[in-house]
């Protein structure tokens, strides 16, 4: 079943995004010419980063809804777990193979050295976990190698988090997840 105003929700956050976005580039283009003008963006929104918070909230409740029904198991859980991740990680895994490349032809490594030098000495001292961590979306101190993934990293760890919960007995089930939003 299609939850219409859960679709139209996806398209404002999608929205908030972009336009949150546009404003950041606008907002560089001034900088860099040394102007002192306001984006033109800068009317409509200057918090459109929320619709990244909006995005994580409708996602946390289509998997209610979604799992609401079913019966608390390991193969449930797993179940749950390789088809979250076989949506994400193919095409993750194309962009960033992408990304790496484009790093290894202009800049001679596979990553942004900055990014990843400035995100933890274990990173800098061995830079090749930036690419194991970013490959498997695991977190760090900085971002992946292709920076959009910073989003996949939090919504990979919230379906683990997500998976686990649906091993446990039904009844405690709003208990867990309110215990869960409370942190």
């Amino acid at each position: 079943m299609k939850l219409n105003s859960i679709q139209a929700l996806r398209a404002v956050a999608a929205m908030l995004v972009m336009i949150y976005h546009v404003r950041a580039i606008e907002m560089d283009a001034f900088l860099r010419n040394g102007l002192d003008d306001q984006p033109l963006v800068s009317l409509l929104i200057e918090n459109g980063f929320a619709g990244v918070d909006l995005f994580f909230v409708i996602s946390g409740f289509i998997m209610v809804y979604v799992t609401g029904e079913v019966r608390a198991s390991l193969a449930t859980s797993g179940a749950f777990l390789f088809a979250r991740a076989a949506r994400i990680y193919p095409v993750w895994w194309l962009f960033a193979l992408i990304m790496t490349g484009y790093f290894f032809v202009a800049y001679g490594v596979p990553y942004d050295v900055e990014r990843t030098v400035g995100g933890s000495a274990l990173m800098a001292e061995q830079p090749w976990l930036h690419l194991v961590y970013s490959y498997l979306l695991l977190p760090q101190h900085s971002v992946p190698v292709f920076g959009l993934g910073w989003t996949l990293v939090h919504e990979m760890h919230f379906y683990l988090v997500f998976a686990v919960l649906m091993l446990m007995p039904r009844r405690f089930l709003p208990w867990l997840l309110g215990i869960w939003a409370a942190m």
